[in-house]
């Protein structure tokens, strides 16, 4: 923090304090990377910093719980901030970062939950808020190819998914 006191108006500087407090204090890690945006509008990386910050919140990450996920904190004040942000944002790389992190998360959980002796799966269902700010994003810009992408490898992973679940189910 002493970087940040002296040279706080420098985006590098603000973005980089940020990423440190990620996971141990959400509040200071939202609050840094704001201010970096400020420092440097035009710099993306700072809004994909912010919504990647967002997301783990909303999935519940953080560095205290033995497996990473704290559903405590998925539920709470920073948490629901996090998704309101989200939803008032019209900074398409901020959410569309937020999108494509819960989205890789969703396919993530999914596919591990097909093997056997799986740990159980999330217990919240994050494909709907994974979709709605991938459009969303891509409303926001719609120019932006990636966005698109990572919306349909988001919907082409989920329906191979579920042919795999069906598959395994006609095993059973």
């Amino acid at each position: 923090m002493q970087q940040v006191q002296r040279y706080g108006n420098d985006a590098a500087v603000l973005g980089n304090a940020a990423h440190f407090f990620v996971l141990p204090d959400k509040v200071q890690a939202e609050a840094l990377y704001k201010r970096a945006q400020q420092a440097a509008p035009h710099n993306p990386k700072w809004s994909t910093g912010l919504g990647m910050l967002y997301a783990l919140s909303i999935l519940g990450v953080d560095a205290t719980s033995k497996n990473g996920f704290n559903p405590a904190e998925a539920k709470g004040d920073f948490a629901r901030r996090a998704r309101e942000e989200l939803e008032k944002s019209a900074d398409a790389v901020m959410v569309g970062a937020a999108g494509t992190i819960l989205s890789q998360t969703v396919v993530m959980s999914e596919a591990m939950s097909l093997r056997p002796k799986s740990p159980s799966p999330p217990t919240v269902d994050y494909a709907p808020l994974a979709e709605a700010l991938l459009l969303k994003a891509q409303e926001l810009d719609p120019a932006n190819r990636a966005l698109a992408r990572a919306l349909e490898e988001f919907r082409k992973s989920r329906r191979q998914l579920e042919q795999r679940r069906r598959e395994l189910e006609k095993r059973k």
